[in-house]
């Protein structure tokens, strides 16, 4: 109702106070909802719009919908691509990596993970560990 009536601030607002139980598959549908508010108000708001879909992404896996939970952190990956924030872009390809392990994606796995290995300001400790 909020988003229709041109209020999606407020919506946003109701939809992060319905998270609070402790069912994750409802959180992670709220927490998508509201990231897509962020992206489609008059003005964007893309990094609002990644924290949420993230934070969805690891509602999904906890919940086991990691078909979901994938998707979710491939839009983060796509906002994130067009900035130069390299700890983020190697948290979501380490977890888009894992996500797509469980759910049989091979290629893609291996993709998120080669990305993981040419990060040069990773110390060669934390390199070995991905390896």
């Amino acid at each position: 109702v909020l988003v229709a009536s041109d209020r999606p601030r407020e919506a946003i607002g109701a939809l992060k106070a319905a998270i609070i139980d402790n069912n994750h598959l409802r959180a992670a549908l709220l927490l998508e909802q509201a990231a897509y508010l962020y992206i489609l108000s008059p003005k964007p708001l893309y990094r609002k719009f990644a924290f949420h879909m993230a934070l969805a992404g690891r509602h999904y896996s906890t919940s086991g919908n990691h078909n979901l939970s994938a998707q979710a952190y491939a839009l983060v990956l796509a906002v994130h691509s067009k900035h130069k924030w390299p700890f983020i872009d190697e948290h979501m390809h380490l977890a888009l990596g894992k996500e797509s392990q469980q759910i049989d994606n091979t290629s893609m796995a291996l993709q998120c993970w080669m990305r993981l290995l040419v990060a040069v300001y990773q110390p060669a400790a934390t390199l070995q560990k991905y390896l």
